[in-house]
């Protein structure tokens, strides 16, 4: 983000794009498909302190998405319109030996197109295409415990008015969700997501013990009876090194509640995380 003026205004650009490529038994549909997003956002500080701080932002996003089964000779395109407005903020203070709590509160309106025709006939029952809006809300804290420890605790929601898309529902699998499951897992319309680690400090390394839990509604209007709910849950340990501008964090997490992995067949016992970050 860069400073427009002297009022505390900063805009942003963002352009993303992504690509997947389906192995093992997909292998033989051919399966790929491409994700590419533009952006552009405003921010602007309602309140500034050393002890608390008040943000908000709102940003037009344009996401154009396109899925090929190229065995199967069909190819499906569907693209977006949205404008997340949010507030965010911070507040430090020494509550039983002091931390931060800090957060956001986002609304989104949009409007979904799907392009193609095997994609709107899909769609007949689940009626997706067009308007859609929902609400995020998501509250974190990092509390300081003595000894060099410290306790982290995250929750996140999202709430829906209709049948959302799978390019904006909640997931709650994956490396920043229920890590004891594969990306992907556990898709909804709403649902809620609850994370706890605890941490200690030693130099640059930070090891660490976690839990991650979560419950998602699968359809917020269903068109068929049955299962509409889906819950996670699992935990494990890991480690952060942080040094200058390189951050590695690796962890191992373990299934408690949830079942086989439906987004995966590999079913990893326990699933492995992995990354290394770059910061300039």
């Amino acid at each position: 983000a860069v400073p427009l003026g002297t009022s505390g205004l900063r805009g942003d650009i963002g352009i993303a794009q992504s690509a997947y490529d389906l192995g093992e038994e997909f292998a033989a549909l051919g399966a790929t498909g491409t994700a590419r997003v533009f952006s552009v956002g405003l921010s602007y500080p309602i309140l500034r302190s050393n002890r608390a701080n008040l943000v908000i932002a709102a940003r037009y996003q344009y996401k154009d998405l396109v899925d090929e089964y190229e065995r199967l000779d069909v190819r499906n395109e569907k693209s977006s319109h949205s404008v997340p407005v949010a507030l965010q903020f911070d507040v430090r203070d020494q509550l039983f030996g002091g931390g931060i709590t800090y957060g956001s509160l986002t609304w989104t309106v949009g409007e979904l197109s799907l392009d193609t025709p095997g994609l709107r006939a899909q769609d007949v029952n689940a009626k997706t295409e067009g308007g859609f809006g929902k609400w995020n809300l998501e509250v974190a804290r990092i509390q300081a415990l003595p000894g060099g420890f410290s306790l982290y605790g995250r929750v996140f929601a999202q709430w829906a008015n209709g049948n959302l898309d799978s390019s904006e529902r909640m997931i709650l699998g994956g490396a920043n969700g229920v890590r004891a499951y594969p990306q992907g897992e556990g898709s909804g319309d709403e649902g809620v997501l609850g994370q706890v680690e605890l941490r200690y400090q030693a130099g640059a390394f930070k090891p660490y013990a976690f839990w991650d839990a979560g419950r998602v509604r699968i359809n917020d209007n269903p068109w068929v009876p049955g299962t509409n709910h889906r819950s996670l849950a699992g935990g494990g340990v890991g480690v952060r090194f942080q040094q200058g501008p390189w951050l590695v964090d690796a962890a191992a997490a373990w299934r408690h509640h949830g079942g086989r992995a439906q987004s995966d067949s590999r079913q990893n016992h326990p699933q492995i995380w992995a990354k290394v970050q770059y910061r300039f």
